[in-house]
Parts: structure tokens; C-alpha cells; sequence
């Protein structure tokens, strides 16, 4: 049975992301773990304190979900360098999952630091879901975005086969043309010489794309290429919308790593901005 890990602070926001664990569950037939983590960078008392405080209301939690719920559950209270790496010490290898809540941003800090949700992408063993909306039901449509690169090729091939992503209705994304990969040519253009370049972009796009989606092995799945000078974030959020996607799926390319997330990655844009719930695989 898989294993889908909850990374929770006990705050109202946090609600979210065990309302879709219990959901997700239940639907891969899936056990949970909740998780909290504690930053041990405090008096030995604090940590002590705040550990047993924690635990009673996780195992509360874990037993309320066991009876109304029925589905195995677990929890677990973790310290380290960081919440970030309490918590990753505690996803294994083999869960199918790490699920969080939204969070509060706190600008100053989060950009010389990162967020606990950049941070635990950035350091991730299992995909990272952050849970954005209050979940109604399942997941039922997700569009992927991809870079076509051989590393996005992989994450195609599991999105296909995890268990929360392989049976939903599937779109692929690619962007061509956005602000990230073209900053000064475009700007540089007449707006009828850009609309012909945007025109050259989308058809070598779609073509790469026919390529990659037959390569992936993916299934049936919609394709869509926007060819776009707008930022790549805000682009695939557009295509979500238009798509009545409900689910984000990204891979960050391999050269991200945390400093990158610290520029703001596209990952990070939209794991901060996107109204729909994100993925990282």
C-alpha cells in the first residue's frame, strides 16, 4: 500500500492539504502520515514543549481520521536544521507524496531564506502537491507543463503511472516564446513581425510536442502550445484556466536547485500566485 505523507503545522491553512490527503487516500487506497517538524535552532525546553503539544493533537488527528474516515493513519513529530529538513527526514523513498498547505508569505524573509514550501520542493524525494483551494472532491483534470527536456520526459512517464496523477484527463503544456527565453528579441520587434515570429515559435513548438507526448508514452492526453512574450508562470496559469485544469503538474529543470528557487523560479511563481493546487515532480 502507498504511503501519502501530510506536512502539517496545525493551522487553519493546513486544513486544506489534510482534507485532500484523506481524499487522495482514499482513492489510491493509500495510507497517510502526518508530519510536523520542528526547528531544534531553539532552548532544548521550547523544542520539548512544542514537540509534546504536537503530538497530542497529531495523534487526535491520526485517530479521527482512522474512525470516520477509515483509512490507515499514522503521525510523527521530527526536529532538525530547519523545519524543512525535519520533514524531509521523515518522507521515505518509497511514499507516493509529500502534500502541504498553502502558505503565508513573509517577503524579506522568504527571499533570502525560502519559504518551508520552496525549501521542501527543492530537497524533495517524492512529488510535493501544495494544496491551494478547499478540496471539494478529487482531482479530475491536471495539465502538465514541460520544458520537453529529457529530464520532463521522465516526470511524463510518472505521471502516468502514479497513482494520483494517471487517471485523471491529462493536457500538455509547453510555452514557447516567453518572456524567460526571449527578453530582449521580441521586445525589439514590430507587432506584425512579432506576431510572425510567435507564429514560427508555436509551429516548431507543436511539432516538438507531438514528439515528446508520443515519446512519453502518456496515453490519451489534450496537447497545447502557447507561444506567448508574457512570463512562462503566468502563461501556464492562462492555459490552466482556459483548460478547466484543476491541478498543476511542473518539473523544475535540474539546474534548479535552492538558490535557483531564491530568483524565483517559474516553480516558485507559481507555487506563490497559481489559484489552482501544484504539483512538483
Amino acid at each position: 500500500m502507498d504511503t501519502i505523507v501530510i506536512a502539517t503545522d496545525l493551522s487553519s491553512r493546513a486544513e486544506r492539504a489534510h482534507r485532500m490527503g484523506v481524499l487522495l487516500a482514499r482513492q489510491a487506497g493509500a495510507r497517510l502520515r502526518f508530519v510536523y517538524g520542528i526547528d531544534n535552532d531553539q532552548p532544548a525546553n521550547l523544542v520539548k514543549a512544542q514537540s509534546d503539544q504536537a503530538w497530542i493533537s497529531l495523534q487526535r488527528l491520526a485517530d479521527t481520521v482512522e474512525r470516520f474516515d477509515g483509512i490507515d493513519c499514522s503521525a510523527e513529530v521530527a526536529t532538525g536544521d530547519g523545519i524543512a529538513e525535519a520533514i524531509t527526514a521523515c518522507v521515505p523513498s518509497s511514499a507516493s507524496l509529500l502534500i502541504l498547505g498553502s502558505h503565508r508569505r513573509r517577503p524579506v524573509r522568504d527571499l533570502f531564506l525560502g519559504g518551508t514550501p520552496e525549501r521542501l520542493v527543492a530537497q524533495r524525494r517524492v512529488p510535493v502537491l501544495v494544496v491551494r483551494q478547499p478540496p471539494v472532491e478529487a482531482y479530475r483534470r491536471m495539465l502538465f507543463a514541460t520544458d520537453l527536456s529529457d529530464a520532463s520526459m521522465a516526470v511524463a512517464r510518472r505521471i502516468a503511472d502514479h497513482p494520483v496523477t494517471g487517471p485523471l484527463a491529462k493536457i500538455v503544456l509547453t510555452v514557447a516564446g516567453s518572456l524567460e527565453q526571449s527578453p530582449v528579441t521580441a521586445n525589439r520587434m514590430s507587432d506584425p513581425a512579432r506576431e510572425e515570429w510567435l507564429a514560427g515559435m508555436a509551429a516548431r513548438a507543436e511539432a516538438a510536442l507531438e514528439r515528446f507526448i508520443e515519446r512519453a508514452r502518456m496515453g490519451v492526453v489534450t496537447p497545447r502550445v502557447e507561444a506567448t512574450t508574457q512570463p512562462t508562470a503566468a502563461a501556464i496559469v492562462e492555459a490552466a484556466r482556459h483548460e478547466g485544469a484543476d491541478l498543476i503538474a511542473v518539473s523544475p529543470s535540474e539546474a534548479q536547485g535552492l538558490e535557483s528557487f531564491l530568483r524565483e523560479s517559474v516553480t516558485v511563481q507559481l507555487l506563490n500566485s497559481a489559484p489552482m493546487d501544484v504539483m512538483v515532480l
